[in-house]
């Protein structure tokens, strides 16, 4: 069975109980013990030798199979010494702060130390598969051989200044914050690096298919992984080099301010993820690339209309979705000739469903581009970038958006593209799930046209600051509009079609009065923020 023993540091008479239950090492029907010495809500007044006496005197059975000792402030006790126990595979060792070594048990498979300050040596293990190491600062190496060893973590280990070469089994490496480290093995699968500011490089590794590297202040270089599938680097300022990875499929950079380029041959590439490298100023050739997102490249100039630029939606066919936030050099005129030389490429014009563009201040995107996207589901544009232009807006926007679900859609409130109202075409993309209006001033009311989006589930109206209905029939209309009002409806049947909705929200509306009886029906769903 399991016996687990805690607050053994609160007993009054330690020594005294713990002889009493001594009888413990003849309890051969245990096989997993845990034993705490921590008191809740205080701190144990007992003596590092009061304590050393209580666990002297637990010795455990010697068919124990799991070992566990926490809040230990006693020296390691002698029967830890006995090497007949053969059945022991798991021990954790947790704040034991006056434990040095650890001796050989050969059945043993997991082992776990956790902030044991005075443990300096770890004898050689040949059945381990585990191995956690954590806040051990007096530890300066590991066992050199562990053949059997196959996940290992260590971390807040200061003065660990090599790993071993042979572990030959290993599948798994975490390293995080031991700042003597300057090395790692080579022969790994997965690799995970954290706050290691010693580590120059990491190359050569023949093996390694998943990485992840974060704040490795001294890093410098990343290349030479064949097999490499998955890569994220992140807070690594002086990452210059990131090279040969020709298996990858999945890379993120997040704020790698020296970082320049991006390795030039991934053709296996589906998902590229960039966030800030400031010295970054193009990307790459990634034929097979689905996923695309690029935020704060302050560098960056995008889709040139002389097509210049190194990437283009050519050079992306199965691209699906496409983010980009912050950019503000990133230009898009370039955008829709890539998307009609597309075109005569087997008709591949179809793939992207995604697009956002928001605080991109050069990017203008025309509606002849968004002609080339009839499998566009979610489309998000903000104030700050990404005007659709040129004016007069088309009335057949449905028609070439009709899986259109997802719609973000703001005013630029600039006077070349300066729209006002809401345009009547919004009301013919009768698929919309979801819909985000923000920044039309001129608006007084949106009533009218609910029963147009059968479909809509969530709805967001952000700074109408004149808008007064959501339900009164609409006379005006706007110059823009290529077509008159659509699908006009009565006040009952208004209020019908926005109680279906599974959330409204207002924000910043403050002329907007919403009539009680749909208060009512909403409910929980509506949200005013002012």
């Amino acid at each position: 069975g399991e016996l687990s023993i805690q607050g053994l540091g609160g007993t009054r008479k330690p020594i005294v109980c713990a002889r009493n239950a001594q009888l413990l090492k003849e309890k051969h029907g245990i096989i997993s013990l845990e034993f705490y010495f921590g008191i809740t809500g205080g701190v144990s007044e007992q003596s590092n030798d009061e304590q050393s006496g209580v666990l002297e005197a637990l010795e455990p059975p010697l068919g124990l199979e799991c070992l566990e000792i926490g809040d230990y402030k006693g020296k390691m006790p002698v029967w830890h010494l006995n090497t007949e126990n053969t059945k022991q595979h798991s021990l954790k060792l947790e704040k034991c702060h006056l434990w040095e070594k650890l001796i050989s048990i050969t059945s043993l498979k997991v082992l776990n130390v956790i902030n044991c300050p005075a443990l300096c040596e770890i004898a050689s293990t040949p059945a381990l598969e585990s191995l956690k190491v954590e806040e051990c600062c007096s530890l300066e190496q590991l066992p050199h051989h562990m053949a059997a060893l196959k996940w290992l973590v260590v971390s807040l280990c200061d003065s660990l200044g090599q790993l071993p070469h042979h572990m030959p089994a290993l599948k798994s490496l975490m390293v995080w914050a031991c700042d003597s480290l300057k090395a790692l093995v080579n022969m790994l699968k997965s690799l995970m690096v954290w706050a290691c500011d010693s580590l120059k490089a990491l190359v050569n590794m023949p093996a390694l298919e998943s990485l992840e590297v974060s704040y490795c202040d001294g890093l410098e270089h990343l290349h030479d992984m064949p097999a490499l599938k998955s890569l994220m680097v992140r807070r690594c300022d002086r990452l210059k080099t990131l090279a040969d990875m020709p298996a990858l499929e999945s890379l993120e950079v997040e704020f790698c301010d020296s970082l320049e380029q991006l390795p030039h041959d991934m053709p296996a590439l589906k998902s590229l993820k960039v966030y800030g490298p400031n010295s970054l100023k193009a990307l790459v050739n990634v034929p097979l690339l689905e996923e695309l997102m690029v935020e704060g490249l302050l560098n960056w100039e995008g889709w040139p209309a002389d097509g210049f630029g190194e990437t283009t939606l050519t050079s992306m066919p199965r691209l699906r979705e496409a983010n980009f936030m912050n950019c503000p050099k990133m230009q898009t005129e370039g955008f829709l000739d890539a998307r009609l030389e597309l075109a005569g490429h087997d008709s591949q014009v179809t793939q992207l469903q995604s697009l956002s563009v928001c605080c991109c201040l050069s990017a203008t995107l025309g509606w002849k581009f968004l002609e080339q996207l009839p499998n566009l589901i979610e489309l998000r544009l903000n104030p700050d970038s990404a005007a659709l232009l040129p004016s007069p807006l088309p009335s057949e926007v449905s028609t070439f958006l009709p899986s259109l679900k997802s719609l973000s859609w703001s005013d630029m409130n600039l006077d070349e593209v300066k729209l006002g109202r809401v345009p009547q075409c919004l009301w013919g993309l009768s698929q919309l799930e979801t819909l985000f209006l923000n920044y039309f001033y001129e608006d007084i009311s949106l009533g009218g046209h609910w029963q147009c989006l059968p479909k809509l589930g969530y709805l967001e109206l952000q700074y109408f600051p004149n808008l007064k209905s959501l339900l009164d029939i609409t006379t005006h209309q706007n110059e823009n509009d290529a077509v008159a009002t659509i699908c006009s409806m009565d006040a009952n049947e208004q209020i019908a079609s926005l109680s279906k909705l599974e959330k409204l929200v207002i924000y910043f509306c403050p002329a907007l009065h919403l009539l009680q009886e749909l208060r009512d029906h909403l409910g929980e769903r509506l949200s005013i923020l002012r």
